[in-house]
């Protein structure tokens, strides 16, 4: 039985598609979650309403990703060992051992640092090179 005040539907054009039981299970719940009035309404909504992105990865940039992470997490682990290292030095060896130890720590340091501006630069060139590329990309409607 049709309500009295229903709007006529001007659609016309059936779809179907198959999903698995996980997948319908899911759907349902999420048409439940949603408030939807009918499956139809959430479904229109989802592709017409929404705004969507369509998300690539790439292999090559997540691996950049990870190793420059691992980098971070050891050189934060360098600064900790550094702060030690230095506080015992002066702790357990008197002046003159403890300068000569603090100048071979130090050249340490130095090169750290050269490797340290390096991954600067090649960040900084992933950056211009590939966040822009993927900054242009608009949503999808």
């Amino acid at each position: 039985m049709k309500e009295k005040n229903a709007p006529i539907s001007n659609r016309r054009h059936r779809h179907t598609f198959r999903l698995t039981d996980e997948e319908n299970d899911r759907l349902l719940f999420l048409i439940e979650k949603s408030g939807a009035k009918s499956k139809t309404h959430f479904i229109t909504n989802m592709v017409f309403e929404r705004e969507f992105r369509v998300v690539t990865t790439d292999i090559e940039k997540h691996k950049y990703y990870v190793k420059l992470c691992d980098y971070y997490r050891q050189f934060r682990g360098l600064a900790n060992n550094y702060n030690q290292v230095t506080k015992r030095i002066h702790t357990v060896f008197d002046d003159r051992r403890a300068r000569y130890m603090l100048k071979e720590l130090r050249e340490l340091s130095i090169r750290i640092g050269d490797l340290m501006g390096k991954i600067f630069a090649n960040t900084e060139e992933f950056k211009q090179r590939w966040l822009a590329e993927s900054r242009e990309e608009k949503p999808r409607r």
